[in-house]
């Protein structure tokens, strides 16, 4: 599991001598010696994690990042390799750029970078960059004399550098203090823009067109309001329909018209709605009458209780 995130892991004693080395040729002991490494003492002294600057290794003599993590509990120390030119270190930072080991490297508009607090490359689409300092990047050279004389910032929050025609942006890593640079020609950023307007006139074209076919629908509807009233009137006593639904929306002396049915409607509805509570109520009485009751009307049984049936 530790080689999917490091090319290689070795353990060192409380005196930075070495004593084994796991990578991609197996496990085997090791004579390197990293005592006098200042992030070996700076690590054992703090009794923390701690990631180096680009450094070459003692073991592949190639350029490689490393982390140095303590041992509490033997007082030794176990130490990370990331090599930075076998591996595209961050690439989910670059969004995958990379070299496609030909020595070829994808034409893209948007170049990201990654740099640690002096300046170093770590992190480039084209990996001959990786270990040169910033300037050596031809799209940041002049940017990063400007980042040194603003006093090397490094804002998590994020910075704007755009200058001339690059948009450049960076940020701040916690922790290990890089720098994570992002260059886009500003014709790229405009290009959005440019085809948004487009599409907008597009759109308005289309629902110019839109409004104008629904406001001759709307003034068709305004012609035939009275036959859509009359409908809905013939079943203004219909209990099974809502009070305000299916009336015609119009104007005029259609519209009050509509309005004067619509309040009848609630009227009957709100009337019919209070006859079932009162009818409601009165079964309940009767229901916890002792004695049956009874109502006709023209000699004929209209309620009864279950008192007066039993």
């Amino acid at each position: 599991m530790l080689l999917t995130q490091f090319d290689s892991v070795s353990l060192f004693d409380a005196r930075g001598r070495g004593l084994m080395i796991f990578d991609d040729k197996g496990v085997r002991p090791t004579a390197v010696d990293i005592s006098d490494w200042p992030y070996f003492q700076r690590a054992l002294r703090e009794q923390r994690a701690m990631i180096s600057e680009p450094v070459v290794s003692r073991i592949s003599t190639e350029r490689v990042v490393v982390l140095a993590h303590p041992m509490p509990a033997n007082g030794g120390m176990a130490v990370g390799a990331l090599r930075l030119r076998s591996r595209n270190l961050l690439a989910d930072i670059t969004g995958g750029q990379h070299d496609d080991g030909q020595g070829e490297v994808p034409l893209v508009l948007v170049l990201v970078l990654v740099t640690d607090p002096q300046g170093r490359i770590l992190a480039h689409p084209n990996k001959e960059f990786i270990g040169a300092p910033l300037s050596a990047e031809p799209a940041l050279a002049t940017l990063a004399k400007r980042w040194r004389e603003a006093g090397a910032p490094l804002e998590p929050a994020g910075l704007d550098f755009s200058d001339g025609d690059q948009a450049v942006a960076l940020a701040g890593v916690a922790g290990p203090d890089w720098v994570v640079w992002q260059s886009t020609p500003r014709s790229a950023v405009l290009a959005p823009l440019a085809q948004a307007r487009s599409e907008t006139l597009r759109w308005a074209l289309a629902l110019t067109l839109v409004l104008s076919l629904a406001l001759l629908a709307w003034l068709s509807l305004l012609l035939r309001p009275l036959s859509r009233l009359e409908t809905r009137a013939e079943r203004l006593f219909d209990a099974s329909l809502d009070p305000q639904a299916g009336w015609p929306r119009a104007g005029g002396e259609i519209g009050r018209l509509e309005r004067v049915l619509r309040h009848v409607g609630a009227e009957r509805a709100q009337l019919e709605a209070r006859n079932h509570r009162v009818i409601q109520r009165l079964e309940s009485v009767m229901a916890a009458a002792p004695v049956g009751i009874a109502f006709t009307r023209n000699y004929r049984f209209e309620l009864v209780s279950h008192e007066f049936c039993r």
